[in-house]
C-alpha cells in the first residue's frame, strides 16, 4: 500500500473498510501517506434491527421455524451461520419447513448474490440465511428486519 501514494500523487485515496480497529485505521493512514484525510466511521448497530439470540439446543432449527412461523410469519428476517456449508444447509431445511429461504455467502458468483439480495429487499425471500458478512452492508428499503 505505501507505494500507492508515490506511483499516483496527485490522484485521491479512498480507503475502506467494515472492521478495522482504531490501530488498523490508523496503520492504513500511514501505510497511505494520508495527512490531509476525513475518516468516517459508525456503529456496526442499526437501530431498525432486532437481535434474537437463543441458546444452541439440539434441534434448534425447528425452534427458529416454530419462532417465524409463530411470531414473524409474514416478516423478513437473517439467520446466521458460521460457515458456508451450513448456510446452504440450514437454508434448504427452512425451505422443507415452507419458509422462503436463501442461503447468501461470498462463495456465491457475484449476481447470484446480487439477485438473491435483491430478491429479499422485495421481500420474494423472507429468509436471508448468511455467513456474517451479509450484516455488514444490507439495506431494506422498507426500514424492518426482525
Amino acid at each position: 500500500m505505501s507505494n500507492i501514494r508515490n506511483e499516483y500523487p496527485g490522484i485521491p485515496i479512498v480507503a475502506l473498510t467494515a472492521t478495522a480497529t482504531s490501530e488498523a485505521l490508523q496503520d492504513i493512514v500511514t501505510a497511505l501517506g494520508l495527512s490531509d484525510y476525513v475518516l468516517l466511521s459508525q456503529s456496526f448497530n442499526r437501530p431498525n434491527l432486532r437481535y434474537k439470540v437463543l441458546p444452541k439446543k439440539r434441534d434448534i432449527e425447528a425452534e427458529i421455524v416454530h419462532f417465524i412461523k409463530q411470531r414473524h410469519p409474514n416478516e423478513t428476517g437473517i439467520i446466521y451461520c458460521n460457515s458456508r456449508v451450513k448456510t446452504e444447509e440450514v437454508a434448504m431445511r427452512m425451505r422443507a419447513q415452507n419458509l422462503l429461504a436463501r442461503h447468501f455467502h461470498a462463495g456465491l458468483a457475484g449476481e447470484d448474490r446480487k439477485r438473491i439480495q435483491q430478491q429479499w429487499q422485495e421481500d420474494e425471500c423472507k429468509i436471508i440465511v448468511a455467513t456474517v458478512a451479509f450484516g455488514m452492508g444490507i439495506d431494506k428499503a422498507d426500514g424492518e428486519c426482525t
